[in-house]
């Protein structure tokens, strides 16, 4: 057997250890524990990068294993407890996007567990936490003035690390969470009126204003796609595909939460706002370019400044909290009632679930046609007293008491 190469040792002296190597060409590991004989295994006959890696993957899951099994579960804390989660979440792939969390995302996770540990006892064994102490630690949460929507997140953070603890790595025997109530989370749910919409889209293209071309190309997108802003500030030339008719929003973009790539075609109102916006084009790769400093894309509070000069010059009232948000939610509900919730969903590229609970809100004329389907359904009723017509009846002849004729 020729000499060994790419040495790679893993673990601690007296505890378990590993080793990954190469040989003649092929990819090992080898492996003992304190009492134990060594053993050894090939993982790949041929040795690259990703080989490499995926073997120090597998001794890194098998020491991770039996550090668990060495880890009493009488001692293990809840600080030790959202530590570990916190740690795993660094490395492990999203079961959404198959990609790694994002920086964000790791970072409301850190902000949770500095929450909870400043409201529950860290040193509590992480089995013989109780929901009660949890409800309590709940209550102080809204006594010391966190908003409700941050209680919630933080608690669904505590039951998601022991679902974890319980199911994927078997830290603990059993969750004693299982069965404990969060509050659901309301957000906001502002939205613009069809009529404030068209009061604010006619002023913004009947009246253009000398220099607005940015706002207006970012309202354009934010209307026509459901975008969020973000995701708008971040587009970039080679996004915009003017002779193939498309334009893509990134995954890599925070605004994009995770999400994959999102193609969507190009209209003539889109594909206008885009050529003006490369009428004003720089050396900048942004399509909308920060007019002071054209390597960097436009800023967002420059953005929401705009949109409430707008709001004045369109005679609505400004609803603090109502925001570009309210464009994907109007957009959202708009699609669901043309044509159906399935579509507003593809096209805003959110979940359904997420569609239907908290974009899709309902709208006076939304209503308006539902209460003359109602009506048609009753047509003699009055004073809350429906009249039922039978088969074969006038409307002057049907009875006011709800009776079935035979046979209907």
């Amino acid at each position: 057997m020729s000499p060994r190469t790419h040495i790679r040792k893993f673990g601690t002296k007296g505890q378990h250890r590993a080793n990954r190597f190469v040989c003649d060409g092929a990819v090992y590991i080898e492996w003992w524990a304190r009492g134990e004989r060594r053993r050894q295994q090939k993982i790949a006959d041929t040795s690259t990068k990703v080989t490499r890696a995926a073997a120090d993957a597998i001794i890194e899951d098998a020491l991770a294993r039996a550090q668990r099994r060495a880890t009493p579960i009488t001692t293990l804390t809840v600080s030790d407890l959202l530590g570990r989660y916190n740690a795993d979440a660094a490395r492990r792939p999203s079961h959404r996007t198959g990609e790694r969390l994002r920086p964000d995302t790791l970072r409301l996770y850190a902000e949770a567990q500095a929450v909870l540990l400043r409201y529950l006892d860290p040193t509590t064994v992480a089995q013989r936490l109780r929901r009660g102490a949890v409800r309590v630690a709940m209550d102080t949460m809204r006594q010391a003035g966190l908003a409700d929507g941050t209680v919630a997140r933080t608690i669904q953070y505590l039951k998601a690390a022991y679902r974890w603890a319980v199911h994927e790595v078997e830290l603990l025997e059993h969750n004693p969470l299982d069965g404990l109530k969060v509050p659901p989370i309301r957000a906001a749910r502002l939205v613009y009126a069809p009529a404030e919409l068209g009061a604010m889209v006619s002023e913004l293209f009947e009246r253009p204003r000398r220099g607005e071309w940015r706002f207006r190309t970012l309202i354009v997108l934010e209307l026509v796609y459901g975008a969020r802003i973000s995701q708008v500030r971040a587009l970039e030339w080679r996004d915009v595909d003017l002779d193939g008719g498309t334009l893509t929003f990134r995954q890599d973009v925070i605004g994009s939460k995770g999400q994959r790539d999102r193609i969507v075609p190009l209209i003539p109102l889109t594909r206008q706002a885009l050529l003006e916006a490369l009428n004003h084009r720089t050396e900048s790769r942004w399509v909308l370019w920060h007019w002071r400093d054209a390597a960097r894309s436009v800023r967002e509070d420059t953005m929401y400044a705009s949109l409430r000069r707008l709001e004045r010059r369109a005679g609505v009232e400004h609803v603090e909290g109502r925001g570009f948000h309210a464009f994907r939610r109007g957009l959202a509900t708009l699609v669901a009632e043309r044509l159906g919730p399935k579509h507003a969903s593809d096209w805003i590229h959110d979940t359904l679930a997420t569609t239907v609970g908290t974009y899709i809100q309902p709208t006076t004329e939304s209503m308006e046609a539902t209460a003359a389907v109602l009506a048609e359904l009753w047509p003699g009723a009055e004073m809350g007293k429906p009249a039922v017509r039978r088969a074969g009846t006038t409307e002057a002849s049907s009875s006011t008491s709800m009776q079935i004729s035979p046979g209907a």
